[in-house]
């Protein structure tokens, strides 16, 4: 009595993304609804001793090799063929064959000697439903996991863990729609980084580079509202949403502190120069002049500590 409804929603469920059989999808839902009125009438009469459940079966097994019809059918309809899945071919030849059976032994000896058989093929078929619904949802999970890792690495440099250049402009063009609310943008450059190259080796730069970028990792852990992107070879960018009116001075002596300690630690000369710009975003919000402005401070800041 069960049996056409599994094989039902599978093929509805193989169904259900295909645009192109729309009249198809919609049948098999019929179908599916009328495979349950049928079950639910027959329970009910059989409840009430109206009918034997077993006078009911005719009429479950025809409504049954409706499906198989128009299963059968469909090629014929669409002209196209409309699966090339093996899977789906070995699903319903195991549905079928033991239907057919004992279909065709009770129109010849209005008997259900096949029934056994049957129960093991639903049962058979379900297990195998069970296995591929496995399958697909490891399928679409791997690809879940590898879409969202590689959105991850295109937004990451991968040499100090920050966000990187992609990631900022991805983020600003979300931060610019905050009409109203306040943003603040430092630039930080690496002083001297060329020198240091040149002189102590790019092993060392590069262990300068890393160093700044621990801190401003560890500066987005303590500060809210705070990410970090690292935008080219020394150059680095911290955005701060909703500042509060001493975040500037808080965050610039944090890294300051920050530095001291790396440089009595490790005895490496890490400098750096910081520029500053803040504002409320508005719907005449100009990107690139904020970025200008913060970037003009830093030069200056980094030529004023070059003089001394």
């Amino acid at each position: 009595m069960f049996f056409p409804l599994p094989i039902l929603l599978f093929i509805i469920n193989t169904y259900k993304d295909n645009k192109r059989y729309k009249l198809q999808f919609l049948f098999l839902k019929i179908l599916t609804y009328l495979t349950m009125l049928n079950i639910l009438i027959q329970i009910i009469l059989t409840y009430f001793g109206i009918t034997e459940f077993i006078e009911m079966q005719i009429y479950s097994q025809t409504l049954f090799l409706a499906f198989i019809v128009f299963i059968i059918t469909i090629p014929i309809i669409s002209k196209r063929r409309i699966l090339t899945n093996k899977t789906f071919i070995i699903a319903i030849g195991i549905a079928n064959i033991p239907f057919i059976m004992a279909l065709t032994d009770y129109i010849l000896t209005s008997q259900f000697r096949f029934l056994p058989f049957l129960g093991a093929s639903s049962i058979a078929f379900l297990l195998f439903q069970i296995i591929l619904a496995l399958k697909n949802y490891s399928t679409k999970f791997n690809q879940l996991y590898k879409s969202k890792l590689y959105k991850k690495l295109a937004f990451k440099d991968t040499f100090t863990l920050l966000a990187n250049r992609t990631a900022l402009e991805h983020d600003f063009t979300e931060i610019k729609n905050r009409i109203g609310k306040s943003v603040m943008l430092i630039i930080i450059d690496i002083n001297n980084l060329r020198i240091i190259n040149n002189s102590l080796g790019h092993k060392t730069g590069d262990q300068i580079i890393k160093a700044t970028a621990k801190i401003l990792l560890k500066l987005a852990e303590e500060f809210s509202n705070v990410k970090c992107y690292r935008i080219g070879g020394d150059e680095f960018v911290i955005v701060k949403n909703n500042p509060q009116d001493n975040s500037e001075l808080t965050i610039k002596e944090y890294i300051k502190n920050e530095v001291s300690i790396f440089k009595s630690e490790n005895k490496l000369p890490l400098s750096l120069s910081m520029g500053v710009s803040q504002t409320i975003i508005s719907t005449d919000f100009d990107i690139e002049e904020f970025f200008k402005e913060a970037d003009k401070k830093m030069y200056l800041e980094k030529e004023h500590k070059e003089s001394l």
